[in-house]
């Protein structure tokens, strides 16, 4: 054997790979494997399966399409916009995959990446520098997978008791039914009522203030004066000044909702006049509540507090009758057990003739019983 053969590596070597040379003619090459890079490599796909992206288990697929496939599924989980299309563009050509690579570094400063990598890096599956913003990529989406998972939780649980309801937790239907009149009765009592409404077709005014203060002139909301006070001021005062001139103005062009007359001028001032007195009224009617519930409360107090004292009286007559019964109950068991003492220390003919006196002291007791009643 020639000594430039022995050189030559030996044919269908692992560490071979066949390649086109600049002429055109196959020539194996030797490639060299990073231990560290694998060592990196395998722990990003045990943290994409661990973090549920089991694309990754897929053998035919190669290491570039794992990794950015795991990047890409991240960056989604975290509702964050990224457009690319890794599902049905496998084993890319270097264009589209440097094109894929900008995309995904693009994204990842708008999710304030605290690693930076560049494009290239992840196109030359750099996994040294891919791992840290792996990890951090994974660390986000459990988190935003954890937080959309008590939301969608919260959500199910309020649909859930808004159309369902168990059955120890069926409402009262009796108290429903009772109620509902009464709650029907309140809300039309205090619905809104349009007294007033536009007559003919008249084309709306352009300005916002001026319908603002129309549609509320029509349910008898009398319009103030627009002035240029802050709203600091108008808290401080509480005065709305009633605009005189608006409301003959609005009249005007008004009906009432009962009739088919207009307004008329004279039942301007009423309005204005009708305003302040029912603020009047208003406030009259409230104090008045006011003091009523104050009076009951009052009154309510003194009725638990008189309730509580004779509960009390009583409670403390309960204890002295069953210390009393106590003291006959030990009394009663002093002579029982005396008399248990006695009874031992007689004979058996004392023990009859003991009997025998019992039984005549009863028929004694029953027959003086029968004359009494006769």
């Amino acid at each position: 054997m020639a000594f430039k053969d022995a050189l030559k590596p030996k044919a269908g070597s692992k560490h071979l790979s066949t390649i086109i040379n600049a002429e055109g003619q196959s020539v194996q090459a030797e490639s060299r494997e990073d231990e560290l890079q694998k060592i990196k490599y395998s722990e990003i796909i045990d943290l994409l399966i661990g973090a549920g992206y089991y694309r990754a288990k897929i053998k035919g697929l190669s290491e570039f399409d794992k990794v950015v496939g795991g990047m890409s599924w991240c960056i989604d989980v975290c509702k964050m916009d990224l457009d690319v299309d890794i599902l049905f563009q496998e084993n890319s050509t270097i264009g589209q995959k440097i094109a894929l690579t900008e995309k995904i570094v693009a994204v990842l400063p708008k999710m304030k990446c605290p690693h930076s990598i560049e494009p290239h890096q992840i196109q030359g599956l750099d996994f040294i520098n891919i791992l840290p913003v792996m990890e951090w990529l994974v660390k986000q989406s459990n988190q935003n997978r954890s937080e959309r998972g008590d939301y969608l939780r919260q959500y199910a649980v309020h649909q859930f008791d808004m159309h369902y309801c168990f059955p120890n937790e069926k409402p009262n239907q009796n108290f429903i039914l009772r109620s509902l009149p009464n709650i029907t009765a309140v809300q039309n009592k205090y619905r809104p009522h349009r007294r007033f409404k536009r007559v003919g077709s008249q084309t709306p005014s352009s300005d916002i203030y001026a319908r603002v203060q129309s549609t509320l002139f029509e349910y008898g909301h009398a319009p103030i004066h627009k002035d240029e006070k802050s709203d600091d001021e108008k808290s401080e005062t509480g005065d709305e000044v009633i605009d005189e001139d608006k409301v003959k103005q609005l009249s005007k062009n008004m009906m009432a909702t009962t009739g088919d007359a207009q307004i008329a001028s004279k039942a301007v001032s009423s309005i204005v006049g009708l305003k302040a007195d029912e603020i009047v009224s208003a406030a009259e009617s409230y104090f008045t509540l006011v003091s009523q519930s104050e009076l009951g409360e009052e009154n309510e107090k003194k009725r638990q507090k008189s309730k509580e004292t004779a509960l009390l009286r009583e409670k403390a007559k309960i204890e002295a009758e069953i210390e009393e019964a106590k003291l006959k109950l030990s009394k009663l068991e002093r002579k029982r057990n005396f008399r248990e003492k006695k009874e031992a220390g007689l004979s058996d003919q004392e023990k009859s003739m003991v009997k025998d006196l019992e039984t005549k002291l009863l028929l004694i007791d029953s027959l003086v019983e029968r004359e009494n009643q006769f």
